[in-house]
């Protein structure tokens, strides 16, 4: 909810050294829901590789490895 604030959101390389910082959108509400709510996220891989995507909300967090590739 908005009164929890906004997550934030890192990325780290697995496999070579490596950071990407998340960007978070603005509160936001699904048009024609009673109570959806979200923050919308992106990262921005600046490399190819593995990565760790880490999104925190105050104790609450969740984890996933993404491969990025060449386009």
């Amino acid at each position: 909810t908005s009164e929890r604030g906004a997550p934030v959101v890192t990325a780290s390389r697995t496999d070579a050294q490596g950071d990407a910082p998340g960007q978070i959108g603005a509160f936001a509400r699904a048009f024609g829901t009673d109570d959806l709510s979200f923050w919308p996220a992106s990262v921005a891989f600046p490399d190819p590789g593995c990565w760790q995507v880490t999104g925190l909300l105050g104790a609450e967090s969740v984890q996933f490895m993404v491969s990025v590739e060449e386009p």
